[in-house]
């Protein structure tokens, strides 16, 4: 008797079978780790309706609508997932977005209660501590801030994040050598840190370097041309210094290249009114307008042209 056995296949047999949810789930998370986030969330959605019970679906379908600026449906998504779920990684999750969206109040909470359902994960654990950090940062109560950044710290010093945050920190207590080296141990883990650079910027401005503020501003700006921290400051100091080609040129390149943004916009108004490019920031007034009727700043730049012109 002759029995053919074939290997391969009698070892694929014994593989475990993906389920239909399983095969799902795996798409759709090369779908959210290609930042494919309108189409993973829908996968996410259908995933909970079928399994609400899963915590990780309502985890990505949160990370998904606040990744698509859907901000609303993301905080109805992170309430429901911290009254489903009210675990430690589901405090620190919910309060990271609370902060991203400056609600320093539903951030504190979060966090406060995460630590009440403290996990042995250090990551978050580290994110807990360095955010928490933040929030009191905001709140003007610096001991607390040093604090839990020394808490963040003794789990990971390499983070050139947390250098930020302690450069920002010391800058506001006036402590301007400790901001110094916390910036610059920031560069040095990450040269191209924006936050860094904006951070240094301001640094040399309340010391009075001015040429050093100047350099540092633009630095960034080479490594991001659309950060708008670091727009709005070359713009307020190019207003201030009357030196305007810089600020002009980022905010030229930003507006090319982006969608409208009525705060660049307003800013772009005002440097060309200021160089002398009064068409130009005719212009640039009237985009605005169309959108925003009554904004303020361009109503004034457009009135005193009109005078400029009558007179």
């Amino acid at each position: 008797m002759h029995i053919d056995i074939n290997l391969g296949q009698a070892r694929e047999s014994q593989l475990p079978q993906e389920s239909k949810e399983q095969k799902y789930f795996r798409n759709a998370e090369v779908l959210f780790a290609n930042k494919d986030f309108r189409l993973a969330r829908v996968i996410f959605s259908e995933l909970h309706r079928e399994n609400p019970q899963k915590a990780k679906y309502l985890e990505r379908l949160a990370e998904c609508y606040s990744s698509l600026g859907e901000t609303g449906n993301a905080e109805l998504a992170y309430e429901q997932l911290l009254s489903a779920f009210p675990v430690f990684r589901s405090f620190i999750q919910a309060g990271n977005f609370y902060l991203e969206q400056k609600n320093f109040v539903r951030a504190k909470s979060a966090f406060l209660k995460g630590i009440c359902h403290q996990e042995e994960d250090y990551v978050l654990l580290f994110d807990l501590f360095k955010n928490l950090g933040n929030v009191f940062l905001h709140e003007g109560d610096f001991d607390q801030a040093e604090e839990y950044y020394n808490k963040a710290q003794r789990i990971f010093d390499g983070s050139d994040l947390l250098n930020v945050n302690y450069g920002s920190l010391y800058l506001q207590m006036k402590e301007q050598e400790k901001s110094l080296e916390h910036f610059k141990r920031a560069i040095s883990i990450n040269e191209k840190s924006v936050k860094a650079r904006i951070g240094l910027a301001l640094l040399y401005r309340d010391m009075g370097e001015n040429e050093l503020a100047w350099a540092n501003i633009r630095t960034a700006i080479e490594f991001d041309h659309n950060n708008i921290n670091a727009l709005k400051l070359i713009s307020s100091w190019a207003l201030a210094d009357l030196k305007y080609d810089s600020a002009l040129q980022a905010l030229e390149n930003f507006v090319e290249k982006n969608e409208y943004h009525q705060e660049i916009n307003v800013l772009l108004a005002c440097i060309y009114f200021q160089k002398g490019f009064r068409e130009q920031a005719f212009w640039e007034c009237q985009k605005v307008l169309t959108f925003d009727p009554s904004n303020q700043d361009c109503i004034k730049l457009v009135e005193a042209m009109e005078q400029l012109h009558n007179g």
